[in-house]
């Protein structure tokens, strides 16, 4: 029911929720300003709209917009879609197994995890939803949480450090949406690059499922 008090900002604004924080900065302090859609400023420091014009009558729908921008709230909004996610996710896990004894999903409740993260894709952390996601053998999951990564900073700056790498990389949370992107192409880049993904690849496990591996190396 709470998921229905607020209304969700699209994947393309997930920069205003989870900003890239400078080094030296921590959530509480960082100073990042971005552009709204509908043309306010939002300044992360106060979690504040600021009208256009000094003598824009406030009304009720810009408090409320206010209060759902509020540092805290989109800070424990964020924790809280990500929580149900992943809850819900060890739920679905339970139902059906198959003769492998391998937790999977059913297609009515993977699709209403699709639906989840249509709506509040701008707030789920992307690490803790594409672990679930592998979990449960969701390919469905797994290309809907890496859709939205593509709108994260943290995500665009794995991507950049994976595509340039020319030493060893060591394995680490932020990399796994980048790691998964790029999968498909992952041999081709092995060769041009002369850079043996392997070892991130192994050193990746259990973030990185062995299925999603198979997985890519079919659509290769």
């Amino acid at each position: 029911v709470w998921l229905k008090t607020f209304r969700p900002l699209p994947w393309s604004q997930r920069r205003v929720l989870w900003p890239i924080h400078q080094p030296g900065m921590n959530a509480e302090t960082s100073m990042v300003s971005s552009r709204m859609d509908d043309g306010m400023s939002l300044s992360m420091a106060s979690g504040s709209t600021a009208p256009k014009s000094s003598d824009h009558k406030r009304n009720l729908r810009e408090v409320i917009e206010d209060m759902e921008l509020d540092h805290e709230t989109r800070r424990e909004t964020c924790r809280l879609v990500t929580f149900y996610f992943t809850q819900r996710s060890s739920l679905w896990s339970t139902s059906p197994i198959n003769e492998e004894d391998i937790p999977s999903i059913s297609q009515e409740d993977e699709m209403e995890a699709a639906k989840l993260i249509d709506t509040y894709g701008a707030y789920v952390d992307i690490y803790e939803c594409l672990v679930s996601a592998g979990k449960i053998r969701s390919k469905l999951l797994v290309e809907k949480v890496v859709s939205v990564a593509k709108y994260d900073g943290r995500h665009a700056e794995a991507l950049k450090a994976l595509r340039k790498a020319k030493v060893l990389l060591f394995y680490e949370p932020h990399m796994l949406s980048a790691m998964l992107e790029l999968l498909p192409s992952i041999s081709a880049q092995s060769i041009s690059s002369n850079f043996d993904f392997m070892p991130l690849l192994v050193s990746s496990y259990p973030d990185l499922q062995p299925w999603c591996v198979r997985e890519c190396s079919k659509n290769e």
